[in-house]
């Protein structure tokens, strides 16, 4: 499978925006392992690590040419985020997480907010 982030966006709380992170180029092959059979703790596998940094990200990636888009959660996550519609307004529902912490909140839609300038 030939994998290649295209941009990786950091949610910054206490401005309530989204950041742009010009991270090097990832672009490898890379062969994935099946899931397991049985299920535990982590059954997903860990294809790139992108970041090390706590928090909320917005990153667009190929998987063999098709493009992929999705927020991404790296440190504490939430219980639940049943905080009220998934949507409001131009605002998502979702977790926010932290190093040693995460709050369920409404974010600015990545889908809008997200967009190379």
């Amino acid at each position: 499978m030939t994998f290649s982030v295209q941009e990786v966006w950091q949610y910054h709380p206490q401005e309530q925006k989204w950041a742009y992170l010009a991270i090097p180029a990832i672009d490898d092959d890379v062969l994935v392992t099946p899931a397991p059979l049985v299920l535990g703790a982590n059954p997903d596998p860990t294809v790139h690590v992108i970041t090390a940094t706590a928090g909320l990200f917005w990153v667009k990636w190929t998987e063999n040419g098709v493009p992929f888009k999705r927020v991404l959660h790296a440190g504490m996550l939430c219980n639940d985020v049943l905080i009220g519609p998934k949507r409001k307004g131009d605002l998502i529902a979702t977790c926010v997480s932290g190093k040693d912490h995460a709050t369920a909140a409404y974010v600015p839609d990545p889908e809008i907010y997200c967009v190379k300038k």
